[in-house]
């Protein structure tokens, strides 16, 4: 599991923010961070139940962000060059220092005294959808962000107006998605799984069957 942990981290994470990789993309940052948390929360020890340690190793890595952002664009403004980009170090997800805040947070609301509460469990399904709904297609992206909420206009606002912006869409996208994936999770996943259920030997039969089809073909066709 350690080694598999270290292999998403350099790839998904390393390589994107130090090399030119292309490999950062929603689905797997989404897994990068899941299998994370789900290690710490099974596997790791008792550093990491600790809600102070926790909430210092947040604060931490969210100074570091700020820090970062005031060094890059001090120094684009002393070499006078635009391709110092002040917010690389944490714009997409699987940077290093958005990688780290990210972990910070799980690790502060699981370490959260918190009761029990079926809501935030049945929302918390959702996040996955919520995820390949509004950011894993180009177009989607297009639409919502371009021109429903027409976050180019707001290049040059002030910041009490994009603060607003902000807090009214990011929860409104948020809120819409789940209720879309809610929907999904609730009425339409229980028949088509129940169907795969009591097909699955038939499925599986054609499967092997198209498979075994496609081979041949392969085969004849490597042999012409």
């Amino acid at each position: 599991m350690e080694r598999l942990l270290v292999l998403l981290f350099v790839v998904n994470t390393i390589t994107v923010t130090f090399f030119k990789s292309n490999a950062f993309n929603e689905i797997t940052w989404y897994m990068n961070i899941y299998f994370v948390g789900a290690y710490l929360r099974l596997y790791a020890g008792a550093w990491s139940k600790r809600l102070s340690f926790s909430i210092k190793g947040l604060l931490f890595f969210v100074v570091l962000s700020f820090l970062s952002i005031a060094m890059l664009d001090a120094i684009g403004m002393r070499l006078h060059k635009d391709w110092v980009f002040a917010y690389y170090f944490m714009i997409d997800s699987s940077k290093i220092l958005a990688f780290f805040v990210s972990i910070g947070v799980f690790l502060f609301f699981k370490n959260l005294p918190m009761k029990h509460s079926h809501f935030i469990n049945v929302v918390a399904k959702t996040t996955f959808g919520v995820l390949l709904i509004h950011a894993h297609s180009d177009a989607m992206r297009t639409l919502l962000w371009k021109h429903l909420a027409d976050v180019p206009s707001l290049l040059h606002a002030s910041t009490p107006v994009l603060v607003l912006h902000a807090m009214i869409w990011a929860p409104l996208v948020f809120i819409v998605c789940s209720a879309l994936d809610y929907l999904r999770i609730r009425y339409l996943e229980p028949p088509v799984m129940n169907w795969i259920y009591k097909n699955s030997d038939a499925i599986e039969t054609r499967t092997n069957r198209m498979i075994l089809k496609l081979r041949m073909m392969g085969k004849k066709i490597v042999g012409e």
